[in-house]
């Protein structure tokens, strides 16, 4: 009788610690503020290209919008042995007259990675650039006719 006694009290107890911690998990008010910008569109991240011992970088294309016309960065971020230690290394914006002349990017339609530090951007109605050498000083933009 004492045994069976203690068994349905550690059953209760067991249903009464995961009734309040259900309670606890699914109870309070959401008001962290947001990971991302909310101008923030598009974010596409590159593979990654890691060094000869532990570590290495990535490239991520960040498109934003502000009113009605897009805005292109490009930020590298370099990380640790498997994976540790992320960190922006570098933030630059593409100005628009990079890749449109005198005009503003109006629309985007995709990123398609080539390597760790290359992609095919499509803007403006089917607009494309290669945007190229991310892992230098000088990044490259050039008009690209492929598919």
């Amino acid at each position: 009788m004492i045994l069976s006694s203690i068994k349905v009290n550690k059953i209760l107890v067991s249903i009464l610690f995961f009734g309040i911690i259900s309670t606890i998990a699914f109870s309070g008010e959401c008001n962290a503020a947001p990971l991302v910008d909310p101008s923030v569109e598009i974010i596409s991240i590159g593979p990654e290209e890691e060094y000869g011992v532990g570590g290495g970088h990535k490239f991520m294309v960040i498109l934003t919008v502000s009113e009605i016309y897009y805005h292109l960065y490009i930020q590298e971020i370099a990380f640790g042995e498997e994976g540790c230690c992320k960190k922006v290394k570098r933030f630059f914006q593409i100005p628009d007259k990079d890749l449109s002349g005198d005009f503003e990017i109006k629309s985007f339609e995709g990123v398609k990675w080539l390597s760790p530090s290359s992609f095919i951007i499509t803007l403006n109605e089917h607009e494309r650039f290669i945007i190229k050498d991310l892992d230098k000083p000088r990044y490259k933009v050039d008009s690209y006719k492929g598919k």
